[in-house]
């Protein structure tokens, strides 16, 4: 009896024993994602998100800072229309096939070749040969006038056709218009010169010449054409 009495006191302590232990590592064992969660300070994304604004702020700042120390960059000077006709020496020599008395005998050589090249070409190069060739230039005198010359070359030398007093007016983008008035001086001038010449003038280079008589004629900025660079007054 005492014997039954002491194994069922032993049973028990047993199972109180057991028990305090799985309540024990329930309290002290691995935390479960809930409690992590209930552990994690609720400002951390704030310190995150406001360390991740710094960095952008920092880098947006480095960035303005290179922008400010990169040089801006600078547009190349255009010269002006009246600066390119007045350019001391300047002259300028008619391009034939690229003005309009030239496309229209291009039209008319075209027709007349039938879709034959070598025909169409040597039209063109009999057409070519059989005009002068003309310039113009603007010079300035020693009572700081300016003049209109238009000339042809002949023998290497530059051959007055026309010497007018002209003005140039105020540039309109790249246009320009030049006003003559006076006598012209040129002997045996040729042709009469208009009062007004209105130019276009796109660059150094190249300028077209908007005649009301021979339309479009577009002259090329031309250098070494004759003996000497003063033109041969007759």
């Amino acid at each position: 009896m005492q014997t039954l009495k002491l194994a069922s006191t032993i049973l028990s302590v047993g199972l109180a024993i057991g028990l305090v232990g799985c309540a024990s590592a329930q309290g002290s064992g691995a935390a479960t994602p809930e409690s992590q969660a209930k552990a994690e300070p609720k400002d951390a994304p704030e310190e995150q998100g406001q360390g991740e604004s710094a960095g952008a702020t920092a880098a947006d700042q480095g960035g303005e800072s290179a922008k400010e120390k990169e040089p801006a960059p600078t547009a190349a000077p255009k010269t002006s229309p009246a600066e390119v006709l007045q350019h001391p020496g300047a002259m300028f020599v008619i391009n034939y096939r690229d003005s309009d008395m030239g496309k229209a005998k291009e039209a008319a050589c075209e027709k007349k070749a039938a879709g034959d090249p070598a025909k169409k070409a040597a039209c063109m190069t009999a057409a070519s040969n059989a005009v002068k060739r003309e310039g113009i230039l603007f010079e300035q005198d020693d009572d700081q006038n300016w003049w209109y010359v238009r000339f042809h070359i002949a023998k290497g030398k530059q051959v007055e056709l026309n010497r007018v007093r002209c003005e140039f007016g105020k540039p309109q983008g790249s246009k320009i218009t030049v006003r003559t008035s006076g006598a012209d001086k040129a002997r045996g001038a040729q042709g009469r010169v208009p009062s007004e010449l209105e130019f276009d003038v796109p660059d150094e280079f190249t300028i077209t010449l908007h005649d009301p008589q021979r339309g479009n004629i577009v002259y090329e900025s031309k250098v070494g054409l004759v003996d000497d660079g003063s033109v041969l007054k007759r």
